[in-house]
């Protein structure tokens, strides 16, 4: 599977790229939204993992930027944000789910496998 990670901690986006990698991924880490649009324009992923507070352009904006425009990807927020309404907003706007940081690498690893069965 192909994934965007798109998040500007350095330690979490080397650590979930080295993990999906070792999971036979071919995974790509960007650390702005604006860097993750210009790259969501050619070849979207199957499975994008975006971190609400980015440099540039923040997730919202990315999200609300890509709604309809990348059909078949999944896309799973990771925030630190813990408010229901919060995350009941990201769902409303087209993410497939979201995790609230930290997280355990497992769990995130079987989330994205479930999108991504129900994608198929």
């Amino acid at each position: 599977m192909r994934v965007l990670i798109v998040e500007d901690d350095l330690a979490l986006g080397l650590f979930l790229q080295k993990g999906l990698i070792s999971e036979g991924h071919e995974v790509e880490w960007i650390g702005d939204g604006e860097a993750a649009l210009a790259r969501l324009q050619s070849d979207p992923p199957e499975l994008m993992l975006l971190d609400l507070s980015l440099p540039k352009k923040d997730g919202t904006e990315v999200l609300e930027a890509m709604l309809g425009r990348c059909n078949g990807m999944a896309v799973m927020v990771l925030t630190g944000r813990n408010d229901v309404e919060v995350r009941v907003r990201y769902l409303n706007l087209g993410a497939d789910d979201c995790m609230l940081k930290p997280f355990s690498f497992y769990e995130l690893r079987a989330r994205c496998r479930a999108l991504l069965r129900r994608r198929e």
